[in-house]
């Protein structure tokens, strides 16, 4: 159990660091931090409001979540950055500890420390961990409805996991409803694996065995699935059910109604152009979780096609089937998706992780010999030489070191020793992983992936990112207006530049526009303070030039990238309307 706790502690300090000194990142992070703080500055806990538009996106808990934790910390640039990130931290903590718990007690304390290593080192677990999204939250509340319908799957008729069931899927319907979809997806391929198994069944003669199952390779531990198992609830457990999911939901729903009748209709349309369409050209066609998982799933990637090979072969074992569900349920939906994200496929990352730690285990018992096989080397020189690669990430930026192939603005001012101390790490890392494999040495090669994975992260997000200057542009800008008083409503504008995080740390009374905003015909709409691209500013007529200041301070201009605006290079400089007297 100590080993346990020893990677749930290890993942708390990598989920933790920097969460206060790294710019709040993309466009959706900034959004739900700015939000919460509207909702806990104006008192107003029901409507959930981005400066002057309802934000119908998304249900309220998440919002509540973050707007509680500003409440504790604070509510400004660096401590609101913390805060608004503190609740998807919790919850990824939360999640591997009920996880742990369960897992140690239900199948082994070998099972659950590999799954642990496997999931709160994988690299989309560390990033939902430390961004101030709902998908962390909503994980918590997906991951108990899961091992609910687990447990109920496998016969219990108890009603603690019915009601434990649908009080996680309400709070997660108040999180993002996608969980109903997800679990929904679970027990839909369950169903089809039910009815495949009666098929073969009806086909397969007596003294005959089924294709694929090796009962004698499934571990004592795990008992062999009944085919004819169900999923059964009692007519009284489903309307208990759904009154506790309606008494979750129906209470908020009915007060914003009341207060913002809109809002509804706004939710509706948002939810059906997601299901549709892709949303701010996040458009793929279905393939793209397939093939983004080997990004998402980093490192533990390197042995997808073992852990589910090895779990097609066990899926007679109640727990390798229902992973196989657990992960194909939620990947078919969100597959169908119009909109696309990395991060909505985090759902079947549990289940994911188990299949892994499964094969893990079954290779250190020599039960199985895929790891010492030469294709798996040759595998996993590729994924070392990938992984040695990632160390020259931070070089594309650096002035004068070009990237064969790869042309991105460069930014002075970079942290070159803790660049090359990452380079160093990536190499030390691929390199290792593959050493120790080649020599056999599979549990040392095992916990290098995931320990490694977890100091890597630590040296970015505790060294390298907090003095990347280029990423915190819109932490300098917003410093310069503060300095300068421009906090008011009405008080600044931000022109060619489409940074939400800028709102966020100038204080929230900002607003975008764009270029023409520059030419005379706008003058008299023009706030003293604007923060101006110098390609705006170089492009405005000169009798426009001739009524702005450049506000003298260190940090201004600011140079870097802005990663929510096609990833171009930017100099912004803050200016001052210095017509009519001003």
């Amino acid at each position: 159990m100590r080993n346990i706790i020893f990677v749930i502690a290890l993942a708390a300090v990598v989920y933790f660091a920097g969460n206060a000194s790294i710019s709040l990142w993309d466009r959706d992070e900034p959004r739900y931090a700015q939000c919460s703080r509207q909702m806990l500055q104006s008192g107003d806990w029901v409507v959930p409001r981005l400066y002057d538009e309802i934000r119908a996106n998304k249900p309220p808990l998440i919002y509540w979540c973050q707007a509680s934790a500003m409440r504790l910390i604070g509510d400004g640039p660096m401590t609101g950055t913390f805060a608004a990130r503190l609740p998807s931290t919790i919850a990824m903590l939360l999640t591997l500890t009920i996880l742990a718990i369960a897992i140690s007690r239900h199948v082994g304390k070998e099972q659950a420390f590999w799954t642990m290593l496997v999931l709160s080192s994988s690299l989309m677990t560390i990033m939902a961990a430390k961004v101030a999204l709902t998908d962390s939250v909503l994980l918590v509340w997906g991951t108990i409805a899961q091992l609910c319908l687990y447990t109920i799957w496998r016969g219990s008729r108890s009603w603690k996991p019915a009601i434990l069931l649908s009080i996680a899927l309400g709070l997660g319907a108040m999180t993002k409803p996608l969980v109903l979809l997800t679990v929904g997806g679970t027990v839909f391929v369950l169903l089809i694996f039910k009815a495949i198994t009666r098929i073969r069944k009806s086909i397969t003669p007596r003294g005959f065995a089924v294709v694929g199952v090796e009962d004698a390779s499934i571990p004592e531990a795990l008992p062999v699935a009944e085919p004819s198992r169900s999923i059964g609830l009692s007519i009284a457990q489903v309307l208990v059910g759904l009154f506790i999911i309606v008494i979750i939901v129906a209470p908020w729903l009915y007060l914003i109604h009341q207060r913002a009748p809109e809002f509804l209709g706004k939710a509706t349309a948002e939810a059906k152009a997601h299901l549709e369409s892709g949303k701010e050209g996040h458009t793929f066609p279905p393939g793209y979780h397939l093939l983004l998982i080997w990004v998402t799933f980093f490192p533990w990637c390197l042995l997808l096609p073992m852990a589910i090979g090895l779990g097609i072969r066990h899926r007679v074992t109640p727990q390798i089937r229902f992973a196989l569900a657990a992960v194909m349920g939620p990947w078919l939906v969100l597959e169908f998706f119009g909109t696309k994200l990395p991060h909505y496929i985090l759902a079947a990352f549990p289940a994911l992780s188990y299949l892994t730690a499964s094969a893990i285990i079954h290779c250190l018992r020599g039960d199985d010999r895929d790891m010492l096989s030469r294709p798996f080397l040759i595998g996993a020189g590729c994924w070392g030489f990938v992984a040695a690669l990632t160390g020259l990430l931070p070089w594309m930026f650096v002035p004068g070191f070009r990237l064969p192939g790869v042309h991105v603005a460069s930014f002075p001012l970079q942290p070159m020793g803790i660049i090359a101390a990452w380079t160093f790490a990536s190499i030390a890392f691929g390199a290792g992983v593959f050493l120790l494999l080649k020599l056999g040495r599979l549990t040392a090669a095992m916990l290098t992936v995931g320990c490694g994975m977890m100091t890597i992260c630590l040296l970015v997000f505790t060294l390298y990112l907090p003095r990347a200057q280029f990423l915190r542009i819109s932490i300098h800008v917003g410093h310069v207006l503060q300095r300068a008083g421009a906090t008011h409503e009405g008080d600044s504008v931000m022109v060619d530049y489409k940074e939400p995080s800028l709102g966020f740390y100038q204080g929230g009374t900002i607003r975008e526009e764009k270029r023409s905003f520059l030419l005379p015909t706008h003058w008299k709409r023009w706030p003293r303070w604007m923060a101006v691209t110098r390609d705006a500013l170089d492009g405005a007529p000169p009798e426009s030039r001739a009524r702005m200041r450049i506000v003298p301070d260190p940090e201004n201009p600011a140079r870097g990238l802005a990663y929510s605006d096609g990833a171009r290079g930017v100099e912004v400089i803050v200016v001052e309307n210095v017509a009519d007297g001003k």
